[in-house]
């Protein structure tokens, strides 16, 4: 079962089992059944301190994490584009501001209510400058001041690390 909080905007369920049994429980609550693939390897870098330089504690932020309907994957794997990669772009190209923006709106949420911070961070290379560009450039002053961007790829160990310090993760997936 997750975490409760029984004032909490969001519960992140980690299977529709227990977000249905919830929903009986609660029925008024969002709720997302999110998949957290990172949180459970066993191969987890708990270094001590690396929340430290983002101005994050343990429970007290949210991650963020950009998705495009359609992965550049010429991009991500550096080969050249096929035809059909025209038809994505066009599609992404035409999507991805209407989805990001209910992120953002869930992230000024989220601070405006709990004053909590939110890391903007990447599953894949092509997500770090875009969580920037769709995520937190967007963002009103007030609220990008407890927003941190993660401005580089990291491996999974140390994604699961700090995912495992997370209130809960969010990704900009079937949106």
């Amino acid at each position: 079962m997750p975490r409760r909080t029984p004032k909490s905007l969001f519960e992140h369920c980690h299977g529709s089992r227990t977000r249905l049994a919830l929903a009986e429980d609660a029925p008024s609550r969002n709720r997302f059944s999110l998949p957290r693939p990172a949180r459970g390897g066993e191969q987890r870098t708990h270094r001590k301190g690396v929340l430290n330089p983002d101005r994050l504690e343990e429970g007290k932020f949210i991650c963020v994490i950009p998705r495009l309907r359609y992965a550049p994957y010429y991009r991500v794997r550096n080969v050249p584009r096929a035809s059909a990669d025209d038809i994505r772009d066009a599609i992404n190209n035409r999507t991805t501001g209407q989805d990001h923006a209910k992120l953002r709106e869930m992230i000024a949420s989220c601070v405006n209510n709990t004053g909590n911070k939110v890391m903007a961070c990447a599953e894949m290379t092509y997500q770090v400058e875009l969580a920037k560009e769709v995520l937190v450039d967007p963002l009103p002053a007030e609220i990008r001041k407890n927003v941190v961007w993660r401005d580089t790829y990291w491996l999974p160990d140390e994604a699961a690390s700090i995912y495992s310090k997370a209130a809960a993760e969010f990704r900009g997936d079937g949106i």
